[in-house]
């Protein structure tokens, strides 16, 4: 069997004994590891802001660089405007072929077969 099932469930008193000992064998250090675990958090802080930091000015830098290009190539070589969009119903053309020279023309609407067994 293992030592966690020989203990069974853990409610709040047992917590509370274990943590009224550990406080018992720690007590004097407890002030210490705090500063130093608020300590650690700070630099982690700063150094996460240090690097939000560095990221927007990369950003802005991108931003700025694109901004100057576009601004360089439309001095340099101006884009005609679009002409507008205008609806203009647009008819479609049908281009009919004309009967070869020698064949006889048929009408769709005969309904005559031309070809043969």
């Amino acid at each position: 069997m293992s030592f966690l099932a020989m203990i069974g469930n853990i409610g709040l008193p047992e917590i509370i004994v274990i943590l009224m000992i550990g406080l018992l064998l720690f007590g004097s250090r407890l002030p210490e590891v705090g500063r130093s675990l608020g300590r650690g958090l700070m630099e982690f802080k700063k150094g996460l802001r240090g690097m939000q930091d560095q990221l927007h000015d990369i950003d802005h830098e991108a931003d700025r660089r694109i901004d100057e290009e576009i601004q360089r190539r439309g001095q340099a070589n101006p884009a005609p405007m679009p002409p507008p969009l205008i609806d203009v119903p647009v008819t479609p053309t049908v281009k009919l072929e004309e009967p070869k020279a020698g064949t006889p023309a048929e009408s769709p609407a005969s309904g005559a077969s031309s070809t043969t067994p």
